[in-house]
C-alpha cells in the first residue's frame, strides 16, 4: 500500500492533531513511501523529529523504536544508539 494516493486525512501517531506522512528514511535517501517506512506526524512532530534526529526522537518516543530500527535495517542503515561515538569520540546522531 502506498500513501499518495490516499485523500483521507490522516493523525498524528502521538497527538492525534492533522499529519502528514513522514518517512523514516527519506525518499531523498532512496525510502519509499511504504507503511513500513512511514509515521503520521503533525508539524510540531516532524519537526521536532528533525531538530533532535533519529536516534534521540525514537529513545523519546520509544512506541516508535521497533518501527525505526526494522526500517533502518531493511534499509540497510544501521541505527546506533543515542549514546554512541564516532571514531573521535564525539557523539553522533543519525
Amino acid at each position: 500500500m502506498k500513501f499518495d494516493d490516499c485523500d483521507e486525512p490522516k493523525s498524528c501517531e502521538i497527538c492525534g492533531a492533522r499529519a502528514d506522512p513522514h518517512e523514516i528514511i527519506s525518499r531523498g535517501s532512496g525510502g519509499p513511501r511504504e507503511p513500513w517506512n512511514t509515521i503520521f506526524l503533525c508539524f510540531t512532530h516532524h519537526r521536532e523529529y528533525h531538530d533532535r534526529g533519529r536516534t534521540t526522537w525514537a529513545a523519546m518516543y520509544p512506541q516508535f523504536a521497533d518501527k525505526i530500527a526494522a526500517a533502518c535495517s531493511r534499509a540497510g542503515r544501521v541505527m546506533r544508539s543515542a549514546t554512541s561515538s564516532t571514531r573521535s569520540g564525539s557523539s553522533r546522531r543519525i
